[in-house]
């Protein structure tokens, strides 16, 4: 595993594939270049730039971990960015179902980023952990892990999605370190 963009990308891929769909609402001009990897535009932006975003902002980390472990860092960090910032304005119809009405920056209808957002509950995660429940009066209690706790709010970011919780568990290993 190498760490440059193509990678992260085959590597977002095999993670989401739905990654490769494209809205079929929104029309493609023959004569428009493909997309690397068949997806669309829009995903094309938000990984480049969410890749980007990670890598910058992990670099000071480099030193202190083993190759692999900081390509997965910077993946899983670049694919949670990814999803988080494709948001956009949530809605629910009279039936309780989801539309959207797309962010400014992107195309009208439903990206498959746009998706994972929806699937992974983004607009209303929350970071807390069962710690107990019942049944017959449907109770459930739950706590927040000290790193939420006692974090800021990077860390509850990070726990919207499985790859930002990924990131975190890299992150919590350099705990510590000053950088």
């Amino acid at each position: 595993m190498t760490l440059d963009y193509d990678s992260f990308l085959k590597w977002a891929l095999i993670k989401e594939p739905t990654l490769k769909e494209k809205d079929p609402l929104i029309e493609t001009p023959e004569d428009t270049i493909p997309t690397t990897f068949g997806i669309s535009e829009y995903t094309y932006q938000q990984t480049t730039l969410a890749y980007e975003e990670a890598l910058n902002r992990c670099a000071s980390l480099k030193r202190y971990m083993r190759d692999y472990n900081y390509i997965n860092l910077i993946f899983n960090y670049a694919l949670h960015i990814s999803i988080v910032s494709s948001s956009f304005a949530v809605k629910k119809d009279e039936n309780g179902d989801i539309w959207n009405e797309p962010h400014a920056c992107a195309p009208v209808g439903t990206e498959a980023l746009q998706k994972l957002y929806v699937q992974y509950g983004v607009y209303d995660s929350t970071a807390g952990i069962i710690i107990s429940s019942s049944s017959g009066g449907s109770s459930a209690s739950s706590t927040l892990p000290k790193s939420v706790s006692e974090g800021d709010l990077e860390t509850s970011w990070l726990m919207s999605t499985p790859y930002g919780v990924q990131a975190e568990m890299y992150f919590e290993q350099m705990n510590g370190i000053i950088i």
